[in-house]
């Protein structure tokens, strides 16, 4: 007798129970512990399946009991007839995915009429199977024989689909595809490949060829290289498969790669104009959604990551005036978490995916929240490449190459957002080329009153530093020029440099003594990416713990303000500073490439009788021409193997001193080291200040009781009648040697300095008072008796100076108290 419909699907089910609606029974595709497949009869006769647990497929539901989904449906009923599967379906071939070890992860099934679904291995499901993928790895097809291939240097072939990539192993050729297709791949999948010289073939359609772009920009920086190779002579929709089915050959194949160049970054063009996007299907594997979305935003949209964050490019959307106003450098800015959505929405289709009457509907849908959030909080991006800076002018590689062409260099991280300009450096460079340049360039400072010839050639290593700035590891010192009197031309001096670099003034900033505001306004500098800074107008003393660590960094760290994140990013800015007679901290001074500027003029302004009356007019004018002779030094230098010019050590900054420190001497001019050891012996402020202090509380406290920092700073604010009246001396001394005058400050910076003998004294803890330090000077020659005191008696039954003891008569000679 023939079975009804509904009377097939019941005899394949378990623990069936009648229910008001229909009937419940376990769902054969999945392990099923409690019944939750609804079964129902609709209209014609044709049964109705619903999986409440796993939104389990109708096809897998049916293909579980043996069962094709055109069964579901009464013979000769207009519907009988599935128009995806059309008929019964039957299994006819399967993929198996295994890990690295070669263990069965899941399979690719393949029905005919043609359809696909997965499954994974389950001893507990009725027929060994379990046709969803919850908590699975999603791997490479073939990973096991891959990953051979790879390590010995095989090219690896990326296809579409198990069948194509099979195909060409029975070529002797290693292939793979990822499982669901185009638009599906992940972010491990690239991982796996990492070394390999990868060749893509896209099937001959948009999302053959999305897929194509998308899988390449997620293997940029982690495989050898990468081609997308197009077979020629194949209809829509046609793959490597049928291209070999019409005849050709796996030597043909390999020739038609030879033949195909490295493939690039389409850089900040939004390939979503060119191609059709991926389709992300949101469902309740969040994971892999996220990992979706991540490689979708690659392909999609411009942006970056850097320092943990994702970042864009801003540009000046202001209109430029002639003669009035210039656009502004391109900045670096974090996203913000509302556009990641408006990007995460541009760069796929979203889609929910709904079984409706046996028929598999997509549903467009927005990113869901949960997945805006997880992304945007990631820190890391494989897919998304990382954005080291923002040149708006050429820049040396670090192997000695231009970075002229404008976009993003993969290479180095930068993006080079220019115009382009009329650059000519010789093909060929001598020693005489670099000569020829040097002396265009220092043509420009022509009429500048330089104190000697060193502080002419570190102007010059000024202007080379931000073009080479990226072509070796470490920091650069700062370029600090100062003039005996106003006016002497500091400032229209570095202009020169800013205008022939970026054809722009100089970012200006405010130097501060405060440690915290300082640190905070580095901070936003250093996010926004800016490569050259001015601290103008230096008044006071210029130097503290901050400003030195921030000189001799690689990279900066701090907490982003109104957040609570630390952020990290790259300190490749170079700094440069004005000031006259300019009093520095010595800590700093070391930190400092001097240019220093005379006149003999009460009003230097005044003057008249310039080479170049107008000189940033002319300087803009020639741009192109003199930017061409810094890179043409540089270049030159390069090109000579860098020759080695015996140089003394600069600490902290070899490598700038390596390269430009070297191309300097190289071309003939002075050292621009030796303004560092002048400046250090005139401006060592704290020995200087460390005297007067000593000296101030020697007088203070003649006995050696000891006083507290907060006692010292009371002084200083209330002087009333102190001894020997040096309270005007010990107000100049902390006013050079603190940034803040406060007990703090002052406790640290006694703690810096104790037991280093300045003239004849040092200062050293005597004890404490409510906890708190009291400090004490003492002679040179006391030195090593206190420091074995310190050594042998402290913490012993005997109490040391250190822990309290009174002073006797014989520990010191009364003269020496002053």
């Amino acid at each position: 007798m023939t079975q009804t419909p509904i009377e097939k699907v019941l005899s394949g089910l378990k623990s069936v129970k009648k229910t008001k609606n229909g009937w419940d029974a376990l769902c054969p595709a999945h392990d099923d512990h409690k019944p939750s497949l609804a079964v129902a009869v609709g209209d014609g006769g044709k049964v109705l399946l619903k999986c409440r647990s796993r939104n389990c497929p109708v096809d897998a539901i049916c293909a579980a009991i043996g069962l094709g989904i055109g069964e579901l449906s009464p013979p000769g009923s207009p519907k009988g007839q599935s128009r995806r599967q059309g008929g019964k379906a039957k299994i006819v071939q399967t993929y198996n995915y295994q890990d690295s070890k070669g263990k069965l992860l899941f399979q690719v099934v393949r029905f005919e009429p043609k359809g696909f679904r997965q499954r994974r291995p389950d001893p507990k499901a009725q027929d060994g199977w379990n046709w969803n993928l919850d908590g699975v790895e999603r791997v490479l097809y073939r990973l096991p024989d891959l990953l051979t291939a790879i390590a010995e240097g095989r090219a690896i072939f990326v296809v579409e689909g198990e069948k194509d990539a099979d195909r060409l192993w029975q070529l002797g050729l290693a292939a793979t595809s990822n499982p669901g297709g185009a638009g599906k791949w992940k972010a491990p999948y690239s991982e796996a490949l990492r070394g390999a010289n990868v060749v893509i073939l896209p099937d001959v359609d948009r999302p053959g060829a999305a897929h194509a772009e998308q899988v390449a920009a997620s293997l940029r920086g982690i495989v050898a290289s990468v081609k997308i190779v197009s077979l020629p002579s194949l209809p829509e929709k046609g793959d490597v498969s049928d291209w070999l089915d019409a005849g050709r050959t796996a030597e043909q194949l390999t020739d038609l790669v030879s033949a195909t160049p490295v493939w690039t970054s389409r850089g900040d063009s939004n390939t979503a104009k060119f191609y059709d996007r991926p389709t992300i299907e949101i469902t309740t594997q969040e994971l892999e959604v996220n990992d979706q979305a991540a490689s979708a935003l690659a392909l999609a949209t411009s942006l970056y990551q850097r320092s943990n964050m994702l970042v864009r490019v801003i540009h000046d959307g202001s209109p430029a005036t002639k003669g009035v106003r210039r656009t502004l450098s391109p900045r670096i800015e974090p996203l913000p978490l509302p556009l990641l959505r408006e990007r995460m929405s541009a760069a796929a289709r979203w889609v929910h995916v709904k079984e409706t009457h046996g028929e598999t509907v997509e549903l467009p849908a927005h990113p869901p929240a949960w997945c805006v959030a997880a992304v945007y909080a990631r820190g890391h991006w494989p897919d998304i490449p990382h954005l080291e800076a923002v040149v708006d002018y050429p820049v040396l590689r670090p192997d000695g190459t231009l970075l002229s062409e404008p976009g993003y260099d993969s290479s180095t991280g930068l993006l080079l957002d220019t115009s382009g300009l009329d650059l000519r450096v010789p093909a060929k460079l001598t020693l005489d080329d670099a000569i020829a340049a040097r002396d265009d360039l220092l043509d420009v400072a022509s009429d500048f009153p330089f104190e000697a010839e060193i502080y002419r050639a570190s102007w010059l290593a000024g202007l080379l530093t931000p073009l080479a700035r990226f072509a070796f590891i470490g920091p650069a010192p700062l370029f600090l020029v100062d003039a005996n009197v106003r006016g002497a031309g500091k400032g229209l001096l570095l202009d020169c440099i800013s205008h022939i670099i970026t054809g722009e003034r100089f970012t200006i900033a405010t130097y501060t003594g405060d440690e915290d505001e300082l640190r905070k306004r580095i901070t936003s500098l250093v996010l926004a990416g800016d490569r050259l800074v001015l601290l103008d107008n230096l008044d006071g003393k210029f130097g503290n713990p901050v400003l030195d660590a921030a000189l001799t960094g690689t990279v900066w760290k701090d907490r982003l303000l109104g957040v609570n994140r630390m952020t990290e990013a790259p300190l490749f800015m170079t700094w440069f500073a004005t000031g006259n007679n300019v009093l520095i901290a010595a800590d700093t001074a070391r930190r400092l490439s001097h240019i220093r500027l005379e006149s003999d003029r009460e009003r230097p302004e005044e003057r008249d009788g310039f080479k170049r009356p107008h000189l940033l007019r002319w300087v803009q004018e020639n741009r192109a021409r003199l930017l061409s002779a810094a890179l043409t030094i540089l270049s030159a230098y390069c090109v000579a193997g860098r020759p080695d010019q015996k140089l003394p050590a600069w600490g902290s900054f070899e490598n700038w001193s390596s390269l430009i420190r070297g191309a300097i001497v190289w071309i003939g001019m002075a050292d621009p080291g030796e303004t560092r050891l002048r400046l250090q012996q005139q401006s060592d402020v704290a020995t200087e200040s460390m005297a007067v202090l000593l000296d101030c509380l020697r007088r203070l406290d003649p006995y050696r009781h000891g006083l507290t920092a907060a006692e010292i700073i009371d002084t200083y604010k209330n002087p009333g009648d102190t001894v020997a009246d040096c309270s005007m001396d010990l107000k100049d001394a902390l006013d050079a040697l603190l940034g803040k005058v406060d007990s703090r400050s002052l406790g640290n910076k006694l703690r810096a300095y104790r037991r280093r003998v300045f003239g004849q004294w040092f200062i050293d803890t005597a004890g404490t008072k409510q906890r708190a330090a009291r400090w004490a000077v003492y002679p040179a020659s006391d030195l090593r008796r206190r420091a074995e005191r310190t050594h042998h008696v402290h913490g012993t039954a005997g109490e040391s100076r250190e822990s309290g003891e009174s002073i006797r008569p014989g520990d010191f000679d009364l003269a020496d108290a002053g």
